[in-house]
């Protein structure tokens, strides 16, 4: 089973280290998802959300960002709709709810996130 881990680094020159592939795990912020948690945001649109509101192009094969101050907005705007809470389980709200935490976290810190899947 493939890792995948969406990152946010906690500031500017941890963003700079991760470009280089030398980010320390103490200068970023991860959230692991397994494929069962990666099949649900696919199939419910959570990923061409992102990619429609932040300006990305994250996919199964796909590693991207969003950044920019604006894109991240657009996604927390987008993601903040109640509509993607219905007729799911309580792991798959707190799953949307860590999402939409890290993209907060991306807008203060400046950063982005970073999708490697």
């Amino acid at each position: 089973m493939r890792k995948r881990v969406i990152i946010v680094p906690k500031d500017k020159k941890a963003e700079q280290a991760l470009d280089i592939n030398e980010a320390k795990r103490e200068q970023l912020i991860e959230l692991t998802i397994d494929e069962k948690d990666f099949i649900f945001i696919y199939q419910t649109g959570i990923i061409e959300l992102i990619n429609r509101e932040g300006n990305a192009n994250v996919d199964d094969f796909e590693d991207d960002c969003v950044s920019g101050k604006e894109n991240l907005s657009n996604v927390i705007n987008a993601l903040s709709l109640e509509r993607f809470l219905e007729n799911t389980t309580p792991t798959q709200q707190q799953l949307l709810n860590n999402i939409l935490k890290l993209f907060n976290e991306a807008f203060d810190r400046g950063t982005g996130v970073y999708f490697y899947f």
